[in-house]
């Protein structure tokens, strides 16, 4: 260019190195908070990241940016092992069932939780950050678009609707009491292990139209337990945005399980109700953050796993029960009124 010399191309060899800091602060903080959009497909881009840094586009003068962007790439390396954390407790000793075919009445209520627990932890410390984008979840292949949030909203229907069953299936009132003060008794110990996903699972279960219209089995739980119940039930509650939940949720020490439908129903209103772009036809930055700051609070939360020790038997039990042993809807409701008729169907 006319006029150009040499103070010109010290301008350009400054503004080259601020680009490649930006660059380089850019991959280390991709690197460090989504680790997965680099390890999955056999680490291509990780190989090809490898490749840019071997490049001649870093001379001998710049190895200072080369050891720069060398650190996001140790990261991924760190990422890519999986490290045993050290507790500084021992597990709680499981309380495993007295017999081989053993009922649910059989088992203990806090050793089922922490097996629902554990189990349940597993998938939703799984899920990655790109299935919570765009809605994913909704989508007609949400199985693999949203794989492991597909399986915890699965898992979810099917816990509800195994309680439902457990609770219907017994035609002795007395013993459906029972049953119903064990699963509120399940959702006290989810409670203790901050499992706010099994707590609405039970919860879910319990106040299915199917269960609640069972009056006179209700009638026969305790004043303690339908209290505590309720108590559940006001944590949980909708109202003001699930205000109480959330303000519970952030006051409670690791390890837990978010309830994730909130989430997702913030996403939703974040996604529906913000555009893409701006009247500029700008990216709207300020909507991607805002999804950002959700996404951010749900990884969160996988950070610190449970200190429980997997009981084979019961969660083998779990996954039957929950998967073969499960009536539909219709059925459920046929049940319910073969254990309490229509007051009219009585007479």
């Amino acid at each position: 260019a006319a006029g150009g010399g040499e103070g010109e191309e010290g301008n350009d060899e400054q503004s080259l190195a601020r680009y490649r800091a930006r660059i380089g602060n850019f991959m280390k903080k991709w690197a460090g908070g989504c680790a997965e959009d680099f390890l999955d497909n056999d680490r291509e881009v990780v190989k090809r990241y490898e490749e840019w840094l071997a490049s001649d586009t870093f001379k001998e003068k710049e190895k200072g940016m080369y050891a720069f962007l060398k650190k996001a790439l140790d990261l991924l390396d760190g990422q890519d092992v999986k490290k045993e954390l050290k507790f500084s407790q021992p597990p709680p000793t499981p309380i495993k069932p007295k017999r081989t075919n053993f009922l649910l009445l059989d088992l203990d209520q806090g050793e089922l939780a922490r097996q629902l627990t554990v189990m349940c932890s597993r998938t939703y410390c799984a899920i990655q950050s790109w299935e919570f984008l765009a809605q994913s979840w909704n989508k007609k292949d949400k199985e693999k678009t949203a794989p492991h949030i597909s399986q915890l909203t699965t898992r979810f229907n099917l816990t509800s609707r195994w309680i439902e069953t457990q609770i219907v299936s017994e035609m002795n009132i007395r013993r459906r009491a029972n049953v119903l003060e064990f699963f509120i008794g399940v959702g006290e110990k989810l409670n203790e292990l901050n499992n706010f996903h099994g707590i609405m699972e039970i919860i879910s279960g319990l106040q299915s139209s199917s269960v609640f219209r069972l009056k006179k089995t209700w009638d026969l739980v305790s004043k303690r337990k339908i209290a505590s119940l309720q108590k559940l039930g006001s944590c949980l509650a909708r109202e003001s945005s699930y205000k109480v939940y959330r303000e519970t949720l952030h006051s409670r020490q690791p390890p837990i399980i978010p309830y994730i439908g909130v989430y997702l129903s913030d996403l939703t209103f974040l996604e529906d109700g913000n555009k893409d772009r701006t009247d500029n036809d700008h990216v709207n930055f300020h909507k991607r953050i805002m999804i950002s700051n959700v996404i951010k609070e749900i990884k969160q939360y996988q950070q610190m796993p449970y200190n429980i020790v997997d009981v084979e038997e019961i969660q083998k039990y779990l996954e039957e029960m929950t998967t073969r042993m499960v009536l539909s809807e219709n059925q459920i409701y046929e049940y319910s009124l073969k254990c309490e008729p229509r007051a009219s169907a009585a007479k």
